[in-house]
């Protein structure tokens, strides 16, 4: 049997979250799959705008007013609702979705109230978006084999691809993110700056864009810098991958299952002069020989294309959901 399963998504925000757009996606595979989702705002009027979906939503007073059976019905949390059973319909089976375990411990500061939550007797099931981020969870909190699952990030590499060459192609355009470390961000742009690089190639920041826009920044791009912090997988390095960008910075742990040097060039957390100086020399190249860096592009795109197509998204999650249905039928049983 296949429950019907209720993803909470709190609060509700429009910013542009890759956890929340993730969801959205796995709620959406469910039902394509043939099985019931819903994403649970706080608000029934609700739903995010900054990339396309057509998911179903429910607000949470009419999920109160519906109720919850315990046979039929699955809540889904992310990992930082350690309280879930007290806040949240008592006796119903309970999965977390956790994209980032780096939170497991508390987001900011240890809060024990974290750790905790892993003890609660209706969670059954965990999923990760990362091989890193499972084997980190099931060591702090020793979880069954049979009780953990990965849930593979898709890209849309139709939306995000490298613009055509009678479109213009690509231009020598370094683009880059600053939600995730900005003080790396402030002191990296600082010493291009020193060195001169900043009059050498176009320098864009990518923030508050909706997700096409994004894709359009990095179709264009040459270059994407990575200040990903420890994190469940971080999407913008691999979509920037896919948008054939030659990646360069930190994969954030959870990244390391994509960033590759086959394909792109990771950088140690804080060796800023690593990572300056990669970035002069493929500027440099991109100066001199631009069909260099296209041709490292085409190489991180087949990676993603190999390996994170939605495609290799929708196989990986029949794999997991069913697995996570029979430890859900496991948990009833034992009850």
């Amino acid at each position: 049997m296949i429950p019907e399963l209720f993803f909470i998504c709190f609060p509700d925000t429009n910013a542009p979250i890759g956890g929340i757009k993730q969801i959205y996606r796995q709620a959406s595979l469910i039902n394509q799959l043939g099985g019931k989702a819903w994403v649970v705002h706080e608000s029934g009027d609700f739903r995010v705008g900054w990339f396309k979906n057509e998911t179903p939503v429910i607000g949470l007073e009419e999920l109160k007013q519906r109720g919850m059976n315990p046979h039929t019905d699955v809540l889904i949390f992310p990992e930082t609702f350690h309280e879930a059973s007290t806040q949240f319909a008592p006796g119903i089976g309970k999965i977390f979705f956790n994209q980032n375990a780096y939170y497991s411990l508390g987001i900011k500061e240890v809060n024990p109230q974290f750790a905790n939550g892993y003890g609660d007797p209706e969670l059954f099931f965990h999923l990760f978006v990362s091989q890193d981020n499972e084997a980190l969870a099931s060591y702090i909190f020793n979880l069954p084999s049979n009780s953990t699952g990965i849930l593979k990030n898709g890209i849309d590499t139709e939306l995000f691809a490298p613009r055509p060459r009678e479109a213009g192609g690509k231009e020598l355009e370094v683009a880059y993110m600053i939600r995730k470390n900005p003080d790396h961000v402030s002191k990296l742009l600082l010493i291009c700056q020193q060195r001169g690089l900043l009059s050498r190639a176009r320098f864009t920041e990518l923030s508050n864009l909706q997700e096409a826009e994004v894709a359009s920044q990095l179709a264009r791009a040459r270059i994407f810098l990575s200040f990903e912090y420890p994190a469940g997988f971080g999407l913008p390095p691999a979509e920037a991958m896919a948008s054939g960008c030659v990646v360069v910075g930190y994969h954030g742990q959870g990244g390391k299952d994509y960033f590759q040097s086959s394909h792109c060039h990771p950088i140690s957390y804080g060796d800023w002069r690593d990572f300056a100086n990669t970035l002069e020399t493929l500027i440099t190249i991109a100066e001199h020989q631009p069909e260099r860096l296209d041709s490292m592009g085409a190489k991180a795109r087949r990676f993603i294309e190999a390996n994170y197509s939605l495609r290799a998204e929708r196989f990986a999650a029949e794999g997991t959901w069913n697995q996570a249905f029979a430890a859900w039928e496991r948990w009833k049983a034992a009850r």
